[in-house]
């Protein structure tokens, strides 16, 4: 059986859906494997946050950034909506001066980077953010984060992925 496929993949989350319909993009043929139901685990689970204001700089800030100009074109390509939600926002909250002074540290290196990051008062971050803590001492906040929701995305790179022949 194993000769008929050039690729078999384990697992059909967004990982495995994504590389699933790459390979068949790609003009690979691709076995995908799942033993339960597409985006049960962890793809099912997350935030869907598409952002790099958690990211070190450098090699991962580099690549995050690349990822989220990806996402903007994602669902013409793939032919269905994915929810994409660019330029949301993201936000760390921050507990304490120690955190604050670790974070602040990260920020100003990624700004180096050209990337819209900085860390605020709580004040600013309730405003832009209600339900927050009003104890915590503030936050690192990416204006240009983005969301993405998970279970759709999932979907739709298998569904593409089908229409290619996996």
């Amino acid at each position: 059986m194993t000769d008929r496929f050039d690729a078999i993949v384990i697992g059909g989350g967004v990982i495995g859906c994504a590389v699933t319909y790459y390979l068949s993009k790609l003009g690979q043929r691709v076995l995908l494997l799942e033993r339960e139901d597409h985006a049960q685990g962890s793809a099912g689970a997350t935030d869907g946050v598409v952002s790099f204001h958690t990211k070190q700089p450098g090699r991962q800030l580099e690549l995050a950034l690349e990822s989220i100009r990806l996402f903007d074109g994602l669902s013409a390509e793939l032919g269905e909506d994915i929810g994409f939600h660019g330029g949301c926002g993201g936000m760390q909250p921050v507990e304490d001066a120690v955190q604050w002074e670790l974070l602040d540290a990260v920020v100003k290196e990624q700004r180096k980077s050209g990337v819209d990051v900085r860390m605020i008062g709580i004040d600013e971050a309730r405003a832009i953010e209600p339900q927050l803590a009003p104890d915590l001492y503030g936050a690192l906040y990416a204006p240009s984060g983005s969301k993405v929701e998970p279970i759709r995305l999932t979907m739709a790179f298998l569904h593409a992925a089908k229409r290619l022949g996996a």
